[in-house]
Formats: C-alpha cells, structure tokens, sequence
C-alpha cells in the first residue's frame, strides 16, 4: 500500500456480498468487533461503540460505529441480503492488508469489492494556491 504523502490518512471501503448471516445480524459479535479492533490496527478508541438494529421499509439493518482519535470505524448491515459495508478512516497510516484479511475473514464475506483512499492529497495544494492568492491581495490591494 501506498504511503501516505502529503495526505490526512487512509479511508478503507470494503463493500462485502454474501456475508455469513450469523455474524452480520449479530449486535453483540459486531459491538466486540468495533470494541477490540481498533487496538488491532493501532488505533485508540475515543468512545463505546455504538450499534443499533433498525427496520426500513421491512428491512432489517444493523449499524455499528466507533469513534477512534484517528476518526472512525463504521458498519452498515442489510440483513435481507447478507451484505454489509465496512469503512475505516483514519488519518494515522495502519496496515491495510492485514484490516482487509482480517475482516473478510471475521465476517465471512465471500465476495467483496475493496476501495482505498488516500484521504487529504489536495489540501497542500489548496494551501498554496491561498497562500498566493493572499499574497497576490497584499501586493496589488484587490483580488483578482
């Protein structure tokens, strides 16, 4: 994986299909998961997860959120469709192999589609393009 440069840190998205059921829909094995797995990935818990079940439309999902110092882990759970969706962003690096095989492996995802961002890239640039900008409005007394 990539380092992170000039960046504010990782955002792993990992959208899971055919998930093991028995673990999706239950409360207590997914507050464990966003209880333990912070300290697995370095990672320092700020608050108690929280996860709630809830009915949509006749559907039931579960969510589940942790607030870690670095920012968050995140856990959305269609019951109907044995899916979830699990995001870890943070602005510390963590080894992102190790999280991807480690949560295909607790929750059962057969199939999955993995997306990471490098969250941050353009803020440094932004920064610049101010930084003339304000010197630009210093020198001549108007903005553009």
């Amino acid at each position: 994986m990539e380092k992170i440069r000039n960046g504010k840190g990782y955002h792993l998205i990992i959208d899971g299909v055919e998930c093991d059921y028995n673990k999706i829909s239950d409360n207590h094995f997914i507050y464990e998961f966003l209880d333990k797995y912070p300290t697995e990935i370095n990672m320092n818990k700020v608050s108690p997860p929280y996860v709630n079940r809830y009915y949509m439309n006749d559907i039931e999902m579960i969510f589940g959120f942790v607030m870690i110092a670095e920012s968050h882990i995140s856990i959305h759970a269609n019951l109907a469709t044995s899916e979830m969706n699990l995001d870890i962003y943070s602005c510390k690096e963590f080894d992102i192999d190790k999280a991807i095989k480690d949560i295909i492996h607790l929750f059962g995802i057969k199939k999955s589609k993995i997306k990471v961002l490098i969250r941050g890239q353009e803020v440094p640039r932004f920064i610049k393009i101010a930084d003339n900008l304000s010197a630009h409005l210093s020198e001549t007394g108007t903005f553009l």
